[in-house]
């Protein structure tokens, strides 16, 4: 097993708050940063550390390369053949190379050199997708990945693709974009989906998430037959939401804290009371790790404000900072355009918390044991 406080491409950094965390500090990307934090982006022996690798002013928010740290052969490699949309990348099951979509079609990067992205599928659509996959989840027993596709202006829908055939099975269409779909992780005839806002091609109009009788409808679970069920927020509002792994219950943030829902239905819960923007739980779901804004006084909400990072215990009640603060690398006028939040998450059977720091002054790739 494979560990970056022991490797020479992380340097460890001490928090003010008495964390110590590791940060990958051998550079092969101006930008170097976790991947979303609903996929795990590390090999099961820890070899490979996958990130994502950005060379501003190219790309943006929804475009990246693909990069890995390699803890055996000392080296971080960027793929500019792996180039993709929003946050789809996926550890592939069975094997130690990454998926992620590009267009209409799936590709497969290994993590060695030499070894150039072969492309898996393709998603058969009546013209091109502007998107397929807001980030790509595996059914339970390996078969398909979940998709949830932007096919025109006004024209969405969501549903499973098998790996095998290349065959898309759509569940739902629907006129409102919904995003974020992930594949339940016990039950591969349920996903979870989200309603997000969108912006209309034609008129430049930015479509919001809409309240109906009172709920704010961002929350629903889809069967594979079609069957939608809304789910009403705690707080009446929601957002980053995924499974737990035990696939009776989904997380999201909410202005009250950390709150669970049941698939059951029935009313939501607070985990925790605090301010998250992005939260991830344990393999148990007794541990999360969350990241807050840290705006200035008087300051609102941009892309690339200050921010903490910081773990809670649920069996004890417990608390604690990981990252006191990231700081701002840019302003309200001039937002980042790489959504470059911490987006904090475990791995590694849940030992270390992997996040997007900035507290060397640019966007670097962190590792906290816990």
């Amino acid at each position: 097993m494979f560990a970056p406080e022991a490797s020479p491409l992380f340097t460890p950094y001490r928090d003010p708050g008495g964390q110590i965390f590791y940060i990958l500090t051998r550079r092969a990307a101006p930008q170097q940063q976790a991947f979303y934090f609903v996929n795990d982006s590390c090999s099961p022996d820890g070899r490979y550390l996958w990130l994502y690798a950005s060379f501003p002013p190219a790309g943006g928010m929804e475009q990246h390369s693909l990069a890995v740290a390699d803890l055996l052969e000392n080296e971080v490699r960027v793929f500019h053949d792996a180039q993709f949309w929003a946050a789809s990348p996926l550890l592939e099951r069975g094997t130690d190379c990454a998926l992620y979509t590009w267009e209409n079609a799936i590709y497969r990067r290994s993590p060695r050199a030499g070894e150039p992205a072969e492309e898996l599928l393709r998603v058969s659509a009546r013209g091109l997708c502007q998107a397929i996959s807001t980030h790509l989840t595996c059914s339970p027993d390996g078969r398909e990945l979940f998709l949830d596709r932007r096919m025109g202006n006004r024209r969405f829908d969501f549903g499973s693709v098998n790996l095998e055939t290349g065959v898309y099975t759509p569940w739902r269409e629907a006129d409102f974009y919904f995003k974020h779909g992930q594949f339940n992780p016990v039950d591969g005839d349920l996903a979870l989906v989200a309603k997000d806002f969108w912006v209309d091609l034609e008129t430049g109009e930015r479509q919001p998430i809409p309240t109906v009788d009172g709920v704010y409808e961002r929350l629903w679970v889809c069967t594979r037959g079609g069957r939608m069920t809304r789910y009403a927020p705690l707080g009446g509002y929601a957002t980053h939401e995924w499974w737990g792994a035990g696939g009776e219950c989904f997380y999201y943030c909410s202005p009250e804290g950390i709150a669970r829902q049941a698939v059951s239905g029935g009313a939501p819960e607070r985990v925790h009371a605090c301010r998250p923007r992005h939260a991830f739980s344990s393999r148990d779901e007794s541990r999360f790790v969350y990241d807050q804004v840290c705006p200035a006084p008087g300051e609102a909400f941009y892309r690339g404000v200050a921010s903490s990072v910081r773990l809670f215990d649920a069996r004890t009640g417990e608390d604690r900072v990981i990252c006191t603060l990231n700081p701002s690398l840019c302003s309200p006028e001039r937002p980042n355009n790489y959504h470059i939040d911490p987006h904090p998450r475990f791995i590694m059977n849940d030992r270390y918390v992997v996040f997007t720091t900035t507290v060397l002054g640019r966007v670097d790739l962190a590792v906290a044991p816990v």
